[in-house]
């Protein structure tokens, strides 16, 4: 199945990598603007007379506590588009020296590519275009996984993502850490603050942290996000 890719952005500078770094973390934010940004711009692509329907993948079981950036972009984008939303589930085991999809031919040739399942397939053979979702594409095997799958239900499917960093300088890894490279623990402690669910960047970084940085952290946080927190990490790692 030949899939149609359109990333937001092409070209990469510190500005949008900041950005999307921040996203990644969770920033409410820059959250609202790549769901709208996206929106704007699969609504483009949508033609008369056709049936579509949104698609993203994310970690099992689903849960308010801890979830992945694209799901929480693809809510929105779903809802500004009041098109339907469903979600390819996939198994996933935290092992901070694998997550990352890096730029070496042998890392990213051995790297363990979750495959997602979607439940309710045959409810969904009506002719359906759908319209996948990610943060970002890199190597392009977890889209490969996600579109074989999808084969079940269409013939049919569009990717977008916010960037593109296949054949890109950056790995995953330096992009999605830019922005808390720069600011530090002062940037968790604002996530912290907000009221919403945690993404699995915020998570994955938080339990990197040494023994004081996350007492420092969670001394400038109340008793309930705090709960909430330690209910993500366990759900998470």
């Amino acid at each position: 199945m030949k899939v149609k890719k359109i990333s937001l952005y092409k070209r990469l500078d510190k500005r949008i990598i900041g950005e999307y770094s921040r996203f990644k973390f969770g920033d409410e934010k820059m959250i609202i603007k790549y769901s709208k940004m996206l929106a704007t711009v699969i609504k483009k692509q949508l033609k008369d007379g056709k049936k579509y329907i949104i698609y993203t993948t994310s970690q099992s079981p689903l849960n308010k506590y801890v979830r992945q950036s694209s799901f929480v972009m693809s809510e929105r984008v779903a809802k500004y588009l009041n098109l339907k939303l469903i979600v390819g589930q996939y198994k996933y085991s935290y092992n901070k020296e694998t997550f990352y999809d890096n730029s070496d031919d042998w890392e990213r040739d051995n790297r363990n590519i979750h495959r997602p399942h979607l439940n309710g397939k045959k409810q969904l053979r009506g002719g359906y275009d759908v319209l996948m979702i990610d943060d970002s594409i890199v190597s392009g095997r977890s889209l490969k996984a996600s579109v074989d799958e999808l084969k079940k239900i269409t013939k049919n499917v569009m990717f977008f993502s916010i960037i593109n960093l296949k054949n890109k300088r950056y790995t995953e890894e330096e992009v999605n850490n830019f922005y808390f490279k720069k600011k530090g623990i002062i940037f968790l402690k604002r996530i912290l603050e907000s009221k919403h669910a945690f993404t699995t960047q915020f998570i994955r970084i938080f339990e990197e942290l040494d023994l004081y940085e996350k007492k420092i952290l969670l001394k400038s946080i109340n008793k309930n996000i705090a709960a909430q927190l330690n209910k993500a990490i366990n759900i998470y790692v």
